[in-house]
């Protein structure tokens, strides 16, 4: 009632009241925005709607469209930018900035601000958004370094070997070869006992014409299997059953036939003395 009458301070400090008893700074975030504009106090408007500032909030909308303005492009550039500096950007701060930029066409420093923001970030929440931003916006850049820089903050082992192999196809899928097979050939180097990536090392191989390269990933496999989980009764069990398709089976079948009985070797023991 207060906002309807022109008693705008009135208004404020009901809202200010609504705040404090429940606890919550940010609340009525877009209502108080409005007010300070009505009063033509944008700065005080750009503060209020940043504090609500949540991805597909009205305060976010309206922010985005004073960024539009000439007269009021400097007032938003200014905390945009500020609260995304240090290190570990906030995630909601990356994607408003991100907003402001992208609203404003400014695609160069948009590439330029995603990337610093990701080499300074340790947080795979943002480093996940900056790559998911970069991907909707075909920022290729982007998306590898954002990538490269989650491989680099990881601490899991087994995450990290996952985020390399995701490196792999996302450099194949650019149809670089050469960086790709140069990170699954580390990889593998690095973990030539692990059957998930024996599997992904040979399959890239036989994907992009290496069989050779191929049979050799999986002939090294199988000399360093364990030879006495290959007698035990679990292995016997298992030997029999259908081998899922991947590089050596079409290898066998392709008829690389100089080293057809150890493949089929392979082929009858790969499930159980790999970890």
């Amino acid at each position: 009632m207060f906002w309807d009458y022109y008693l705008y301070d009135d208004a404020l400090r009901l809202l200010g009241e609504g705040r404090k008893k429940l606890g919550n700074a940010a609340l009525y975030a877009y209502e108080a925005g409005a007010i300070y504009e009505n009063k033509r106090d944008y700065t005080r408007a750009v503060a209020e709607y940043i504090k609500g500032a949540a991805e597909g909030s009205s305060a976010q909308d309206r922010l985005i469209k004073l960024s539009r303005r000439p007269a009021q492009r400097a007032i938003v550039e200014k905390p945009t930018i500020a609260r995304t500096t240090g290190a570990n950007p906030d995630v909601g701060a990356i994607a408003l900035r991100t907003a402001v930029l992208e609203a404003q066409n400014r695609r160069d420093d948009l590439v330029k601000f995603l990337l610093d923001a990701a080499a300074r970030s340790s947080s795979f929440e943002a480093l996940d958004k900056i790559r998911e931003t970069s991907g909707r916006l075909g920022l290729e850049e982007v998306q590898g370094r954002s990538l490269e820089r989650e491989i680099a903050v990881a601490t899991d082992p087994v995450e990290r070997m996952r985020l390399r192999l995701e490196l792999m196809r996302f450099y194949e899928g650019k149809r670089d070869v050469p960086r790709a097979r140069e990170t699954v050939e580390a990889l593998y180097a690095q973990n030539p006992a692990i059957l998930g990536v024996v599997r992904a090392t040979a399959d890239f191989y036989w994907r992009n014409k290496l069989q050779r390269q191929a049979v050799d990933v999986l002939l090294a496999a199988a000399g360093a299997a364990n030879v006495t989980l290959r007698s035990n009764s679990r292995w016997k069990r298992r030997r029999n059953r259908p081998w899922p398709r991947c590089a050596a089976g079409a290898a066998v079948a392709g008829g690389i036939t100089a080293r057809r009985s150890t493949l089929m070797r392979v082929r009858r023991g790969h499930g159980g003395h790999l970890r």
